[in-house]
């Protein structure tokens, strides 16, 4: 019943992907905005001037120049010495949502909490140049067979996005079990990347740096019911992974635990333009795109959990200990893919 449930879910969401695209993403392009002005908060009518700059997408209708606009959102103030605001540029009668942060003007008090914001600007537009878009999108599949020297049971998962217009990005987790997990009652080691500070790649290496969470999950199941203590064993610490692509192998160390070792089963990179989708994380199979054989795979596994036969890691997209519907919505998203 799970798998037919499965399956009905993954052809309902896969329905509702296909219908949508990126039309949107044709009739606008990427430009660096300077402003300049007058910003006021309501209801403390609270008025200061502003300058800053930041991105953000612009309707071609909207050519790069120098403009007068109005600005409606709202205001984030917070404790530190800054306000967020995100809302609508008006430039021209075309409208477009844009996100920006300055540092918290003088000569008033200003009390953290989320306020009104309306602005007159003066804005100086630029498209950014097309080198600047580039964007280069890092995918790894791993088996984990060692820790600290003993033989181990399990696998990582290493997804990372680096390009000169945005920040560095990484999502990297995994576990290993010291026994061969299969059923029954289990313990495993879960380890997450929950802070990337740097990322480097170098022809046939790449190494993600950051602050990493470990934890030891134990899972008990009596029939169906499903048991889940998670106790933390590191938190924030330092660590690295390194991987050797040309070899095919990769490490892993983090503070207060052994090295963990293992073999890459997969890797891919890409190169793509900026807000062109990376690499789909829903090709199960490794054949270079998200089809109904990954879908089936997903749909097959619906319900699993951790400690259960049934229970795939690289099924796990969201990494919950079990394969659901988000894992379902995940797959949908990227069907049609190719890379």
């Amino acid at each position: 019943m799970k798998k037919l449930i499965g399956l009905m879910l993954s052809l309902l969401i896969l329905s509702l992907f296909t219908v949508t695209g990126n039309a949107l993403l044709r009739n606008v392009y990427l430009a660096t905005i300077s402003a300049e002005g007058t910003m006021t908060l309501k209801p403390l009518n609270f008025t200061f001037s502003m300058e800053t700059n930041f991105t953000a997408l612009v309707p071609n209708a909207t050519t790069p120049g120098h403009y007068d606009a109005t600005f409606h959102g709202r205001a984030i103030v917070y404790e530190r010495p800054i306000i967020k605001f995100d809302g609508v540029l008006n430039v021209s009668g075309n409208i477009f949502w844009v996100k920006f942060g300055i540092e918290k003007p003088g000569g008033g008090e200003l009390n953290p909490g989320i306020y009104g914001a309306n602005a007159t600007l003066s804005l100086d537009i630029k498209e950014v140049p097309p080198e600047q878009l580039e964007v280069t999108w890092f995918l790894m599949k791993g088996r984990i067979n060692s820790y600290g020297g003993e033989q181990a049971f399990g696998g990582i998962i290493a997804h990372a996005r680096m390009g000169p217009l945005m920040e560095q990005w990484a999502n990297v987790h995994g576990l290993f079990a010291l026994q061969e997990p299969l059923g029954g009652n289990r313990s495993f080691h879960v380890f997450r990347l929950v802070n990337v500070s740097e990322i480097g790649y170098e022809g046939k290496g790449l190494s993600i740096t950051g602050l990493w969470n470990v934890y030891n999950v134990t899972i008990t199941h009596y029939d169906d019911e499903f048991n889940l203590n998670i106790k933390i064993i590191v938190e924030n610490g330092s660590g690295r992974l390194d991987a050797n692509l040309e070899e095919g192998n990769f490490t892993l160390g983090i503070d207060k635990m052994k090295q963990i070792d293992g073999v890459i089963i997969f890797y891919h990179l890409a190169f793509r333009k900026l807000f062109e989708r990376g690499i789909p994380l829903g090709d199960f199979n490794g054949d270079g795109k998200v089809n109904i054989v990954d879908i089936g795979r997903v749909a097959k596994a619906y319900g699993a959990m951790l400690g259960k036969p049934e229970y795939d890691f690289d099924l796990d997209v969201n990494f919950n200990f079990a394969i659901d519907i988000i894992d379902v919505a995940n797959v949908a998203r990227d069907f049609g893919q190719e890379y």
